[in-house]
């Protein structure tokens, strides 16, 4: 810094005022952007193109709101003049809390933060300039802050010390380089999390040239507006930051002030503004602007253009509320702040509950139905406009396009292949890491033979890494923790991470499912309904047939019969073209109706799961693993299977009529041969003595529920092909690893039972391979569990 502070304004008339001696006294808050010139050298255009941001969304509202008006020209400092010492305290208390939540998606070394100086003391105005010591303690204070924190001096403490709420710490009398006298200082720490300590930090002086923008507002009654750029200014600086609407985030919104149309209570129309704000900020990679700087546009007329170009957004959702019959309607459309075009209008009515409204579920609906519409609107938009070179953010924005229609393999291989590119293009980007991470486990089919879901889940869970190790608190992030864990069904982790995101994001519906379904397995079905219903309420239109399900499953186990076919019946209605779906939701009505006493529903409803579902068994119906109450309860409605006419388990010594051959097949859950070439087939009576022998046992089921003690699990090991594809070539890496390269090791394979052929094409596979010892154990799991022989939890190896 140079010896001395001073600020060039526009006039300062009307600033200090006509005092006669030229003095006049102010509150001063001087700022200055932490390694400013570093990332300047890394990102010039990136680094000013956020600032703006932060000064159209953030700064400038917080001056106007704090400060009533503004008087600046060009410069590299943060200069603000107040006449009220309550107005510029609270006006840096803003910025510093707001900050953080403009760049979260940053890497830490590329995060704007400010430390801000605040002193009252004389200024002499000459020309354009303000001097005096006035200025230059505020900018010395700031040299000595900790990043993100507030320093003042003994006068300002005193001022608002007990009336603001404010804890600051005294960090001793400070010798400040060309002030003659002493200072009494304070500190404000408010960013803890941050990572810097409590209290002052000394600092070496940064020249003004790392400073972000100089200000000078005031708020004396009667200031005049300026403009913050004025058409002469030429520094550098000050024409690349004029910019406004044309380097707005392509998803950004403003959500303004609802109107009032008369019998509603104010507060309750401000408080849904409000609320959507809240909801639309929690969507990862969408800058919504605060609430604070939205509510200047309060009751006054809005040109919508001059409103994007002023907070640097795309889009504004403006409407109204008005009492409609025992109702509150509300309108919302969104609307384009560069054409003036609407892009959607609804109403939406909430009824009232006893003296209020219940806002919650449509404020939450809205806040959907918005940010679908965004991400469809700038999809499109760019690949209109950058079809060719797209960038990060239009890769990403086109992925999640993808996502909001029906899922297919072909769309999952689109989104995946799309966030491949975004985290090739910027491997630090938050939401292009948890976006590819999303899709990958997405990819993964729990139900089918698929022998990449090993590797799937390695890479997914690689990509959640560097993404907490980023930003761990984002709630995009957190939810791939829980649905990582769902894939792996490792309940006792996923239970406190989904209580983590649901923490952070109340409306986090995928967390709340898997919640629910953790607690159900392990006996706490009450809580599990609930995160089921809150899962419905928060998104009532994504997949409710498992919802239904799953309420139906707890009420079932909670012996609520009449409720758990209720919600059976509807989630069976809610996808009525899928017949596994009704297959299961028929045994499980059977169940039901057999515990109640209703056998003859029951044997006509356990006939027409049968129909539907040949394979069905008691034992097969639930093959989660459960715990505690719910051991119990699992086997109440396993009962109840069996009362409806469902058998207990396949047969495994039952002679299907199906020969034996040597081929691999595709048609996995059918009557499979008793034998196969090469290999010998082992029924449970004869395994226990086979385990002593200490054989490799390898299963191949899904990777839920228990299995043979000591199993390693291979999943998707048995599917079909032929003897030369590429899962040969990698059975035959992988066992080489497991057997050590003994070929006469024992080997038993296992699946289901008797009427899946996973078990078998795996035997099959390893006789090809030359192991002369392979077993295949018919009965599986479903035998197993007969058997009073010991049992494990699988663990699942990448292969």
């Amino acid at each position: 810094r140079s010896n001395r502070v001073s600020a060039s304004v526009g006039s300062l008339d009307p600033v200090v005022g006509n005092a006669t001696d030229g003095r006049r006294l102010i509150v001063v808050v001087y700022a200055d952007m932490v390694d400013y010139s570093r990332l300047i050298g890394l990102d010039d255009a990136d680094t000013l193109r956020r600032l703006n941001t932060l000064r159209h969304a953030l700064i400038d509202p917080a001056i106007r709101e704090f400060g009533r008006e503004l008087v600046q020209t060009g410069g590299d400092s943060l200069l603000i003049a107040f006449g009220s010492i309550d107005g510029a305290v609270r006006f840096a208390v803003e910025v510093q809390q707001q900050v953080p939540r403009y760049d979260e998606d940053q890497p830490s070394d590329r995060r704007i933060r400010f430390r801000i100086g605040i002193n009252i003391g004389d200024v002499i105005p000459e020309g354009t300039n303000l001097h005096g010591d006035g200025v230059n303690i505020a900018a010395r204070l700031e040299a000595e802050c900790p990043v993100g924190g507030i320093c003042v001096s003994r006068s300002v403490r005193d001022h608002v010390h007990g009336r603001l709420d404010l804890s600051f710490e005294p960090i001793g009398v400070l010798t400040l380089k060309n002030i003659t006298r002493p200072v009494e200082a304070f500190v404000l720490r408010l960013d803890k999390r941050e990572g810097q300590p409590t209290g002052c930090k000394r600092l070496r002086p940064v020249l003004l040239g790392g400073a972000l923008v100089l200000l000078v507002a005031l708020t004396a009654t009667g200031w005049m507006y300026r403009d913050f750029w004025r058409p002469h200014q030429t520094t550098q600086h000050a024409a690349l930051l004029e910019v406004g609407l044309a380097h707005a985030p392509r998803l950004s919104l403003v959500v303004l002030p609802l109107n009032n149309l008369g019998g509603v209570d104010n507060d309750t129309v401000d408080g849904i503004t409000e609320d959507l704000t809240t909801n639309l900020a929690r969507v990862p990679g969408l800058l919504v602007i605060a609430r604070n700087s939205a509510f200047t546009y309060k009751d006054k007329p809005i040109d919508i253009r001059r409103v994007g170009e002023e907070l640097g957004v795309r889009y504004a959702v403006e409407g109204s509320a008005r009492k409609h019959g025992d109702a509150m309607r509300i309108t919302i459309q969104l609307v384009s702040t560069e054409t003036g075009s609407h892009i959607l209008a609804e109403n939406y009515d909430i009824s009232r509950e006893g003296a209020s409204y219940n806002v919650d579920d449509v404020v939450h609906q809205v806040a959907v139905a918005l940010n679908v519409r965004l991400v469809y609107i700038e999809s499109a938009r760019s690949v209109h406009e950058r079809s060719e070179n797209p960038d990060v953010d239009d890769l990403i924005v086109r992925a999640q396009a993808i996502r909001f229609h029906v899922s297919s393999p072909q769309t999952q291989k689109e989104v995946v292949a799309l966030y491949e590119r975004a985290v090739s293009l910027d491997p630090s980007s938050v939401r292009a890491l948890a976006g590819l991470a999303d899709a990958i486990l997405g990819s993964i089919l729990i139900w089918t033979e698929d022998p990449t879901a090993p590797s799937k889940l390695k890479r997914a869970e690689d990509l959640i890494k560097r993404a907490e190790a980023l930003r761990p608190d984002d709630i995009f992030v957190l939810w791939n923790r829980v649905y990582l864990l769902a894939k792996l069904g490792y309940c006792a982790e996923l239970i406190p991470a989904a209580q983590k995101s649901i923490e952070l994001n109340p409306n986090a519906s995928g967390s709340r499912l898997w919640l629910g379904y953790c607690l159900m397995s392990r006996g706490e079905s009450d809580g599990a309904i609930a995160e089921f219903k809150q899962a419905l309420r928060v998104n009532p239109r994504a997949d409710v047939w498992n919802r239904y399900m799953a309420i139906g499953h707890g009420s079932l186990f909670l012996g609520h019969y009449d409720e758990a076919v209720s919600w059976f019946q509807k989630s069976m209605a809610a996808s009525p073209n899928d017949s596994a779906l009704a297959g299961a939701g028929y045994a499980a009505i059977a169940s039901a109706q057999a515990l109640e006493g209703r056998l003859d529903n029951a044997r006509h409803s356990g006939a027409e799961a049968m129909r539907l579902l040949p394979l069905i068994t008691a034992r097969s119906y639930w093959p989660f693993s459960v715990s505690g109450p719910a051991v119990a309860q699992v086997a109440r409605m396993r009962d109840g299977l069996r009362l409806a006419g469902i058998r207990d388990h396949a047969d495994e010594d039952a002679d299907t009529g199906v020969a034996s051959d040597d081929a691999l097949h595709s048609n996995y859950e059918s009557p499979t041969p008793n034998g196969l070439p090469g290999a010998r087939t082992i029924h449970t009576s004869e395994l226990q003595a086979l385990l002593e022998r200490r054989p490799l046992v390898i299963d191949v089921s899904w990777p839920y529920g228990k299995s043979i003690s000591g199993a390693i699990g291979l999943w998707g090991a048995g599917i079909s092909g032929d003897m030369s594809d590429a899962y040969q070539e990698r059975l035959k890496r992988k066992f080489a690893e497991l057997a050590h390269a003994n070929r006469e090791l024992p080997i038993v394979t296992v699946g289901w039972n008797a009427e899946r052929y996973q078990g078998r094409n795996l035997a099959l596979r390893l006789v090809a391979l030359g192991y002369s010892n392979v077993y295949w154990y018919r009965g599986g799991r479903e035998a197993w569990e007969t058997a009073d022989l010991p049992e494990t939890d699988v663990a699942m190896q990448e292969w």
